[in-house]
């Protein structure tokens, strides 16, 4: 367990996948168009079993809780091609909290600082990133309140492309689908 200000992260577990997925869907992250089976299934392919193995530092997966009820989900994990020396020390983020009563209260941000700080600290992490859509006014926000900053076109068109390295044009790339002018990226640079 690791103590934040308000909150705690805890490790989460490959089955509280189906907790963690409604999750996603109350905060409107998991905006699947289809069935809510199909959309599961989808899912556990994307947050597959590194994202539980507490073993790998490059993956992982916490639980946000408060007094010790999950309440949010944060996870991390070496995007792209990012595995030479040059950016090994870069995680992308993910958070979403379980439906609104837990937004806009400073729990998501604490749980980026506590996370960021762990992940520093612990791997030698020293940037993280995440790109949001720019309708979620709230998740930048909350990046922003934890010192992420956000990051001009062309500096996020560079950043993308030393972590991405787009071997296509398709919009499955990650980095077509952040290029786009709908995402902005927010980065965190510690010492």
């Amino acid at each position: 367990m690791i103590q934040g200000k308000n909150i705690s992260l805890r490790a989460a577990k490959a089955e509280e996948i189906e907790n963690i997925f409604d999750m996603a869907l109350k905060s409107g992250m998991a905006s699947f168009s289809f069935s809510y089976k199909t959309g599961l299934e989808s899912f556990k392919k994307i947050y597959h079993e590194k994202y539980f193995d507490k073993k790998v530092s490059s993956w992982g997966s916490m639980m946000i809780c408060r007094k010790n009820i999950p309440v949010g989900f944060i996870s991390f994990c070496q995007s792209g091609d990012n595995k030479d020396s040059a950016t090994s020390g870069i995680r992308e983020l993910a958070i979403w909290m379980d439906g609104e009563d837990h937004c806009g209260r400073g729990l998501g941000s604490d749980a980026i600082n506590t996370l960021s700080d762990y992940l520093n600290k612990t791997y030698k992490i020293s940037t993280l990133f995440i790109c949001l859509t720019l309708y979620n006014v709230r998740a930048i926000k909350a990046f922003e309140k934890a010192g992420f900053i956000r990051q001009k076109d062309r500096e996020k068109h560079e950043f993308l492309l030393k972590i991405f390295k787009p071997k296509s044009l398709s919009a499955m790339d990650p980095y077509n689908r952040y290029i786009s002018a709908g995402f902005t990226l927010l980065l965190k640079n510690m010492p």
